[in-house]
């Protein structure tokens, strides 16, 4: 279980840092514009930079000033950039950035973090969570539930974004947890409408895990106090 528990919270952990990302022979007229922040990359895990709610656009005048702009903050003084061996050097709000060209996007990296700069700015799709059930029985817990969004500080990812896959099936107050080949037998109850599971054994310290059942049919539950998975039923387990 914390080898579950350990992958889990470390996907999760790379989440405050930033990603990485060809224009051949690069000309001025390839730069000059606005170029929106789209993507993010950081220990393998790629989001779109608004499902992080963070909007950066880097701006490139023909006189070849630079200006970065971040939401809700004033602009700095303009910078400057230039073309030098095919890659874009920009020095705006203090900071000096190297754009590496890929495709149609510039890519700028830093202490292994990087971001992918776009022509068109992504917009975050928006999820609801709808209420939770607090009259739900054992019984409606009962199928096999497959992980499909992740919460992490007030924001809610696609789970397959971080490459992690977790199923479980529950039956009678007894759950099965399977995530990256490891799986962990839990048994529990009903209180108030929500099921709280419990695992462990002589060699292992107890953990409990409280899920929750919303209107829409989903189920939630806490882990680490800081995430927060999402589980949709399934008529099967769709994981080895």
């Amino acid at each position: 279980m914390k080898k579950i528990l350990a992958l889990t919270t470390a996907l999760f952990v790379a989440l405050p840092m930033l990603f990485a990302g060809a224009l051949a022979d690069l000309q001025p007229d390839d730069i000059v514009g606005a170029w929106d922040l789209s993507s993010i990359k950081a220990e393998g895990v790629t989001l779109p930079a608004a499902e992080w709610g963070m909007e950066m656009t880097m701006v490139f005048n023909e006189d070849n000033t630079a200006i970065a702009l971040m939401a809700g903050e004033e602009a700095d003084e303009a910078g400057t950039w230039s073309i030098v061996d095919g890659k874009l050097y920009a020095s705006a709000n203090e900071s000096d950035m190297v754009f590496t060209p890929v495709d149609d996007t510039l890519v700028v990296e830093e202490d292994g973090m990087k971001m992918v700069f776009g022509r068109e700015k992504a917009e975050a799709e928006a999820v609801e969570i709808s209420p939770a059930r607090t009259d739900a029985a054992l019984s409606d817990f009962n199928g096999t539930w497959n992980a499909y969004l992740a919460g992490y500080e007030g924001m809610v990812f696609p789970i397959e974004a971080f490459g992690l896959e977790m199923a479980m099936v529950i039956e009678g107050g007894k759950a099965t947890l399977t995530s990256s080949g490891e799986s962990i037998e839990m048994e529990g109850d009903v209180s108030a409408g929500v099921l709280t599971i419990t695992a462990g054994d002589a060699d292992d310290e107890a953990f409990s895990f409280s899920f929750t059942l919303h209107e829409d049919g989903t189920v939630s539950c806490v882990l680490e106090e800081s995430i927060t998975l999402y589980f949709q039923k399934m008529d099967r387990v769709i994981m080895s």
